[in-house]
């Protein structure tokens, strides 16, 4: 079962150790013993452990803000399949 689902079931999620990139973490407001946070990560990371790291913390809420080059101003918005390829890397040869 993926790490995801387990967590929200609030079973303990065991993952091993794997290299990502953060390349921000900052944190926008805090108020008593709550705080929240903007990551900006590479793919694959996992965002509930990064959280968990900090110590006697959890994730309460997760919201997905961009996936690559694909922003969520533009959620829910037509793009056309050309505009959307463009922004996309060329794969190697």
């Amino acid at each position: 079962m993926r790490a995801y689902r387990l967590a929200r079931r609030g079973e303990p999620v065991e993952l091993p150790p794997r290299e990502v990139t953060v390349y921000r973490f900052q944190q926008s407001w805090r108020r008593g013993e709550r705080a929240e946070f903007e990551i900006e990560c590479s793919s694959g990371t996992y965002v509930r452990s990064l959280i968990a790291d900090l110590g006697d913390a959890y994730c309460e809420s997760l919201r997905r803000t961009a996936v690559g080059p694909f922003g969520i101003e533009e959620a829910g918005s037509f793009l056309p399949l050309a505009d959307a390829l463009a922004r996309l890397p060329e794969a190697p040869a």
